[in-house]
């Protein structure tokens, strides 16, 4: 039972992260978090009550849209920068030094992204700049607030 609920969880929130990512394209309510239609649609398609898709939509904002965001966000940033980056920069949100690489790479390349944002995306320029600020203020919060990994031992202590 209990592994069947997680799977059930693992299939509706794929599907809540899907529906979220189409709704990337207007970022403003990506970013205000307004998951009231996808709520309406995963519950007519899993077949969930109003208070289920609810509480789905919850579960999924409080465990996956930061990172979501990161990764949909980044995914343009390549899209727009695809002649300059490197098509296999490895991106982990959950990678501290993944994370601070792709920053450092925005912030060199910034005036870049902003124009080609622009160009790529049809933005104007305040608009490209609040996504890329919004980005760069989510990464920061995320490199400082992940624990860091404790190195192992080079060396163990050989039986005596």
């Amino acid at each position: 039972m209990a592994d069947e609920c997680i799977a059930d969880w693992e299939v509706i929130s794929a599907r809540i992260h899907d529906l979220w990512v189409d709704r990337l394209d207007n970022y403003d309510r990506a970013m205000r978090g307004d998951l009231h239609d996808i709520g309406i649609l995963v519950r007519d398609e899993f077949a969930l009550g109003d208070r289920k898709a609810e509480q789905a939509i919850t579960r999924w904002t409080a465990e996956n849209r930061p990172r979501s965001l990161l990764n949909a966000q980044w995914q343009r940033f390549r899209t727009a920068m695809q002649d300059r980056w490197e098509p296999q920069t490895p991106f982990d949100p959950d990678n501290r030094d993944d994370l601070n690489a792709a920053r450092n790479l925005v912030i060199h390349d910034i005036d870049e992204l902003l124009n080609r944002m622009i160009e790529h995306y049809r933005l104007t320029e305040t608009t490209a700049a609040v996504q890329v600020n919004d980005w760069l203020n989510l990464v920061r919060v995320l490199t400082e607030n992940q624990p860091r990994k404790r190195l192992s031992p080079r060396w163990t202590r050989s039986p005596q």
